[in-house]
């Protein structure tokens, strides 16, 4: 007893030292944040069901599991949710407002991750071509990098954008999957040359493979299924009932998009995401490597069926599955408890109007704007309205369209003043079918929120202004309306756009179901600190267990 006391005193900061490190977690060997597009966070409860004891509830169970996890941005869609992710910024600060918009700077139309200095192998368009140059934060992984230089920084992903806005600037390497290009392909931001390797894999892997393969149920139990046709979803070219057939190798067109339609597309991106951790030893380097995926067929099939069809509770039992085998892969590759696993969504899902008329009946509130009616009404209404002022000096009122941003000409705010051609046209879009909320950027700028707007909404939207990318209003449909006309979407700042699934494994937060709030924003400072890493100007916070 007199040694182990003289060992604490003479050792100085021995004792409180050791002490300390039992606090503080051992660096993970690896990270993984996975993003399943479009998981709403209701399917972890309404799924469970059908789901085995190795996949999602495996998580649940043994990670720290947070129903309750809501973006706190407005426009919901696929490039701002994955840029929210590992910068922990929303729009504001990422520059990342919508998956295309207009850039004043520019003076064109761009798409969220285009680089048209930056080759992306197998695609001839120089619009076609992708980076994160238009990333305006830096990533988890950027400040990984720096610190551990040796350290792997990786993004795989069926869409470019989820691939190269989760991993960042500095990466090793993002891959996505492009068929014009023969599987998955990467651009010269990362490699100057295509790899042979990469060349192989999809050469082995092929999308021509999967000709005439067939998608049956598997979902037995009659109490759980749900009903195999509704009036309003379709698969490309009219069938909506199972099995779902792939077609010939004949249209390799054809064949993608029923490809990206299925489980077997999920299945392929988990065969590719395995290839790339062996080939590249992650979590085998000696120092925490980063490992971004997004499963992107979840969303299209999301899309095309909408979130109350059998498809897609069919195709999350096979997603669980995958998820169950990927996780018995990482445990006898790096050994249970050594690797970290965060599990969430870019975004959810509006139910579709059709459904909520279907179920609620007829005179349920329930609807679509259409894009382009909305653009003529809006030219109408400002035509008629300013008619004193000439076609010479306006032609066009309208410049684009980028939801949700409204950009008037320039030639309108020229010939009308500011502050009332905006008043006008915002008193008219309040009236509009299916409009919800609605505000001029002006407000936004002066934090003055309109009184028929919730302070809670304003915020929301605010996070999503960025000057050189947003227009002079911004609009979101009514509660249980969409915009468009493709069968189910996303992209406003209601709950059920917002809401997504949130599970830490070995994150350094505390196992079990907690109750509290928390933001996908806050995953990147959780997983900073982790690693020891300060982020700096987040808008997340790390998560601590209330």
């Amino acid at each position: 007893m007199l040694a182990m006391l003289w060992l604490c005193f003479a050792g100085g900061h021995m004792c409180a030292q050791t002490a300390k490190q039992k606090t503080v977690p051992t660096k993970p060997k690896a990270i993984f944040v996975i993003a399943f597009d479009q998981m709403r966070g209701d399917y972890t409860e309404t799924f469970a069901e059908t789901w085995g004891e190795q996949g999602f509830k495996r998580l649940m169970r043994e990670g720290a599991y947070f129903p309750n996890c809501y973006f706190n941005h407005a426009s919901n869609l696929t490039a701002p949710g994955h840029a929210v992710h590992l910068t922990g910024c929303y729009p504001h600060k990422t520059g990342i407002v919508s998956n295309d918009y207009y850039d004043r700077r520019a003076g064109t139309e761009l798409y969220c991750v285009q680089d048209t200095m930056r080759r992306t192998f197998g695609m001839s368009n120089p619009k076609e071509w992708h980076s994160p140059s238009n990333l305006q934060a830096q990533t988890l992984g950027s400040y990984l990098k720096r610190i551990s230089p040796k350290s792997k920084v990786i993004g795989v992903s069926q869409k470019d954008r989820a691939a190269i806005l989760m991993s960042g600037h500095d990466a090793d390497a993002a891959f996505w999957f492009e068929y014009e290009a023969g599987g998955y392909t990467t651009s010269n931001y990362y490699t100057e040359e295509y790899p042979l390797w990469l060349k192989e894999w999809n050469e082995r892997h092929s999308l021509q493979s999967y000709a005439g393969k067939i998608w049956e149920p598997v979902i037995t139990n009659a109490k759980v299924a749900r009903p195999d046709s509704l009036p309003f979803e379709a698969m490309p070219g009219g069938r909506f009932v199972f099995p779902y057939q792939l077609p010939s190798a004949d249209s390799l067109k054809q064949l993608n998009a029923r490809f990206l339609l299925s489980p077997f597309s999920i299945e392929h991106c988990f065969q590719f995401a395995r290839h790339i951790i062996e080939r590249e030893n992650i979590g085998r380097n000696g120092q925490t490597d980063l490992f971004c995926m997004s499963v992107s067929a979840t969303d299209y099939i999301g899309h095309q069926f909408g979130p109350d069809s059998r498809e897609v509770l069919e195709v999350y039992t096979h997603v669980d599955r995958y998820m169950g085998e990927f996780l018995t892969y990482l445990d006898s590759t790096l050994g249970k408890g050594n690797y970290t696993i965060v599990i969430t969504a870019d975004h959810g899902v509006a139910p579709c109007p059709e459904y909520i008329k279907y179920t609620q009946g007829d005179t349920a509130s329930a609807g679509r704007i259409k894009g382009l009616e909305l653009i003529e009404a809006m030219e109408e209404y400002l035509r008629t309205t300013f008619s004193t002022v000439s076609t010479v000096k306006v032609n066009k009122w309208i410049k684009d369209l980028q939801p949700p941003s409204i950009f008037l000409h320039p030639d309108a705010l020229s010939a009308v003043k500011r502050s009332v051609l905006l008043d006008s046209l915002y008193n008219f879009l309040k009236r509009y079918p299916g409009m919800g909320p609605l505000v001029k950027t002006d407000d936004l700028v002066a934090n003055r929120c309109p009184k028929d707007l919730s302070r809670e909404i304003f915020n929301l939207i605010r996070n999503d202004y960025f000057e050189p990318r947003t227009g002079e209003l911004m609009f979101y449909p009514r509660y249980n309306w969409m915009l468009g006309s493709i069968t189910a979407t996303h992209g406003t700042p209601h709950d059920y756009d917002r809401h997504v699934p949130m599970i830490l494994l070995n994150a350094g937060v505390k196992a079990g179901k907690h109750a509290q709030r928390v933001s996908p924003a806050d995953i990147a400072p959780t997983l900073a600190r982790l690693l020891r890493i300060t982020m700096k100007n987040t808008d997340g916070k790390a998560i601590t267990v209330k």
